[in-house]
């Protein structure tokens, strides 16, 4: 399903999900505890996974977002649980099994303290998805990671720990959860900016059937977890949706796409894809850059499609830029052919996509066009501080195996000249 140049909607918070945000609020008082119970519950049909990396400046935003899960709420059907950091202040990172609340704030029980409250490490997120589908086994997992993102560079930014998980890292987190449990995620998403890009999809592709991400930055709200979590996505609190979530993983993925449209002001752009056909994708990126390589098209007119190439922060939408370089290909009749097979793939690997009218251009994914080569770290994730931005480490382009794989650096010096 494709839903596209839809009107955008009231901003409902802060430009970005990534700005500054006021100090946190403290959790509720008195935390329910039933960590002694180590049985696991018999199985349901989904387990949804909540990886709320929230020790930095979005704190209050993603305690909220878990308050928003909680009017739904684990039914009969489906367990909801979720890992969130308190910081120092709060007593640490706590696991939740939430159960269905109205009341503002945090109530249900405490269900796990793990050893570790750095959040911004792979090891933590791999013990959390082990933990989960253990304790809480299901026909289906989605697992959604919540906090600051930056594309190629990764995502999860703790502060106290002084941490973040790059790209390679993230896949490092998955796969080993993937490994030891045997079970890969029937949905990965991603509340965070910026992720819907070939370079994050290439390298998470075999963890997950289905992969959701937002080309542009978010707001500060995120998704809307009542609707995320409901299949009528209109439904806010209506009995029906406390039942069970009777959803297959591609309605799953398709509902986040659906929810977004609802609320553009602060997701302007939301994209869910089959992992299946990223392979295929990025084949003909790879291909695509080869042609560019090899084409007699000037630097200066490659430059020239990229300036005018619907762009995301630091970033710029793969389908447009093809369009764009296929319009200057003149008689290079490969390079027109290779753009368009680009546009094709992109097509099949998407299942349902959503922008505003502020980005007429979008189609779902990004790609890296700026020259990368020898570059030890990225332009930063956005609404981080310049302390921030200048003290993470976000990795090299050349370590992602989209890079490795595709050569699409050489494209990329080709394009800036």
């Amino acid at each position: 399903m494709t839903i596209s140049a839809l009107s955008p909607q009231p901003t409902l918070s802060a430009p970005t999900r990534l700005a500054a945000r006021p100090q946190a609020e403290a959790p509720a008082a008195g935390d329910q505890v039933e960590i002694g119970n180590n049985e696991p519950a018999a199985p349901k049909k989904w387990t949804v996974m909540l990886w709320s990396a929230s020790d930095n400046n979005l704190y209050n935003f993603m305690q909220k977002d878990i308050d928003e899960c909680e009017q739904v709420g684990s039914t009969a059907g489906m367990n909801i649980v979720v890992q969130t950091d308190h910081g120092p202040r709060f007593g640490t990172a706590k696991r939740y099994l939430l159960k269905q609340d109205d009341k503002p704030g945090i109530h249900s029980p405490v269900v796990g303290k793990p050893s570790s409250n750095d959040t911004g490490d792979p090891a933590q997120l791999s013990d959390f998805i082990q933990w989960a589908m253990k304790k809480y086994p299901a026909e289906n997992y989605a697992l959604i990671i919540s906090d600051h993102g930056g594309g190629w560079q990764g995502a999860c930014s703790d502060d106290h720990s002084n941490s973040w998980m790059t790209l390679p890292k993230l896949e490092q987190g998955l796969s080993d959860a993937r490994e030891k449990t045997g079970r890969k995620l029937d949905v990965l998403g991603f509340d965070a900016c910026l992720m819907a890009s070939a370079e994050v999809a290439h390298q998470l592709k075999d963890e997950a059937t289905y992969f959701v991400g937002s080309e542009e930055t978010e707001g500060g709200a995120g998704w809307q977890y009542n609707r995320v979590l409901s299949k009528d996505t209109l439904a806010k609190t209506d009995e029906a949706i406390r039942t069970r979530l009777d959803y297959t993983p591609k309605e799953f993925a398709q509902n986040i796409v659906t929810m977004a449209q609802g609320v553009q002001g602060d997701l302007a752009t939301m994209t869910a894809f089959d992992t299946s056909k990223i392979g295929a994708l990025t084949d003909s990126v790879k291909n695509f850059g080869e042609a560019i390589v090899n084409s007699s098209i000037s630097s200066a007119e490659l430059a020239a499609a990229k300036n005018e190439t619907q762009g995301f922060y630091e970033f710029h939408d793969l389908h447009d830029f093809a369009s764009k370089v296929s319009a200057r290909a003149g008689e290079d009749a490969n390079l027109a052919a290779k753009a368009a097979a680009v546009q094709q793939a992109i097509g099949e690997a998407i299942i349902a996509e959503q922008h505003s009218e502020r980005y007429p251009n979008a189609h779902g994914v990004t790609i890296e066009l700026s020259n990368q080569s020898g570059r030890a770290k990225g332009p930063g994730a956005p609404g981080l501080t310049a302390e921030e931005n200048n003290r993470i480490d976000f990795g090299k382009y050349g370590n992602t195996k989209f890079a490795q794989e595709t050569g699409w650096q050489a494209a990329q010096a080709r394009i800036n000249g």
